[in-house]
Formats: structure tokens, sequence, C-alpha cells
């Protein structure tokens, strides 16, 4: 007997989530067992490696959830699944990049840029789906076509800034 996922979209990338997220959490404890700060809350000293580790978690949490949530109606309401893997990757990558930043003590930008184009495109969906019945044709496809364009112009500016970056660092 097998047992068919209703999400499986949004369950194999909320696993990847969720580990990504472990990662983060797995972080914070070893530098509360570096410093012995034990105790819940964040340390006073902002360039502690510790409150860096918990803001990267606290980053991730804060988005990560909505994010998810808008993607499983996007689903549930038919969206074609690989208009969903490629807003996941996005959003992904994007959530990748920003706590790179944060814990490198770096530029978050691309990283912003990214996720919160997954984030466009996942709202973008669903305007659509509440929206479709009320506004119909072009408008509505406008709409849509030009958050998938930032998205993908987001994707493209991340890409070319690190092979930027690489080239700058080999000179």
């Amino acid at each position: 007997m097998t047992t068919e996922i209703i999400l499986p979209v949004t369950a194999l990338w909320g696993f990847l989530h969720f580990t990504f997220i472990l990662g983060l959490v797995a972080n914070v404890l070893r530098n509360r067992l570096a410093t012995a700060h034990y105790h819940p809350g964040s340390p006073k000293d902002e360039s502690t490696d510790l409150y860096i580790a918990q803001r990267a978690h606290a980053n991730a949490v804060e988005f990560v959830p909505i994010t998810l949530f808008l993607a499983a109606i996007a689903e549930l309401a038919g969206t074609c699944s690989c208009i969903l893997h490629v807003l996941h990757v996005v959003f992904f990558l994007g959530r990748l990049g920003v706590s790179y930043g944060i814990l490198t003590r770096g530029s978050r930008r691309n990283g912003l840029r990214l996720a919160f184009g997954g984030m466009l495109g996942f709202s973008s969906l669903n305007l659509r789906i509440v929206l479709a019945p009320y506004i119909g044709g072009f408008v509505l496809n406008a709409v849509c076509v030009a958050v998938a364009a930032a998205t993908f112009f987001g994707l493209v500016k991340f890409i070319y800034s690190g092979l930027k970056k690489k080239k700058e660092a080999e000179n």
C-alpha cells in the first residue's frame, strides 16, 4: 500500500529548510557551549559569535515558515510543480546567501534579493489565485510576469556578482 503525499513539493522543500535551520541551531548551540552562555536570551555584545549565530537562526525562522505557508497554498491551488520548484530554489539560495552574509559579517544584499524574489513569487501566485475570478486576463498575467521577471533578474544579478567577486579575488 502506498501513501500519496498531498503537498510533495512543499514537503521536500520544507524538509530542506528544516535541515538548514537545524544546522543554524547547531551553530548557536556550539557557540553557547564555547562561551558557557547557557541561559536563554541574547548576549549584550552584538559582536560576539553567539549573537551573530543567534541572528542568523532568528532571521531564517522569521521568513521560512510564512514562505512555506504561501507555497503550500499555491500548491494546493494546482500551481505547476516546475514553477514551485524554481521559486523554492530561488528562495532557498537567498536564505543561504543571507545566512552566509550574517555569519561572515559580510553583505547580505544578494541573498536578500533572492529570498525576497522567491517570497514575491509565492505571493504573486497566491494573489493570482485570489484575484483570478475577479480580474482576468491581461492585467493579472502582467502582474505575475513582472514579479517573475524581477525574480529572474535578481537571480541573474546574484550569479553575476558572485562571478565578479571570484574574478576580483583571483586578481
